[in-house]
This record gives C-alpha cells, structure tokens and sequence, in this order.
C-alpha cells in the first residue's frame, strides 16, 4: 500500500480512534459513528488504491465531515452532556 494512501486515510482513523477513547474516559461510551467512519476508511482504501491521492484526501475529508455533521445534528437542541467517568 503506498504512503500516501496510509497517511490519508490512517492519519483521520488515528484522529477518529483518539475521540473514541477520549469519549469512553470522559463520557463512558463507545461512538458508533465514529467506529463506521474507521470501518468506511478501511473498505474504502482499497478502491483508493486505485484513484489519485488527491481523490484519498478529499474522501477522507466526507467522511470526518459527516461525522461532525452527524454530531452536530444529534446534539441539536440539546443540554451540554454531562461528564460520567468510566471507573
């Protein structure tokens, strides 16, 4: 796999990896959307390796985009959420 597809691709499933643990310490749970935009990353690296590595980072670019905007519409409307530390 070349490296530049690695570092398209892994640098945001790295990024997306963190807030899951940051969110399982802070807000004991695990981010279902942020799991399927890893797994996306994955399955989608193989058609890449095919595509310019321009096309690799503006994929990669959706996809953390809709995951912020998956955020922010599921947050929409609601009280700030309240930290519930895993013990």
């Amino acid at each position: 796999m070349p490296l530049w597809l690695v570092t398209s691709l892994g640098g945001p499933a790295l990024f997306l990896y963190g807030r899951i643990r940051l969110e399982r310490i802070v807000f004991n749970r695990l981010s279902l959307r942020r799991v399927a935009a890893i797994t996306a990353l994955a399955v989608i690296a193989v058609p890449l390796y095919f595509a310019p590595p321009l096309t690799a980072t503006v994929v990669a670019a959706l996809v953390l985009l809709a995951v912020a905007l998956a955020d922010a519409r599921h947050a929409a409307g609601r009280p700030p959420e309240a930290p519930s530390p895993a013990h």
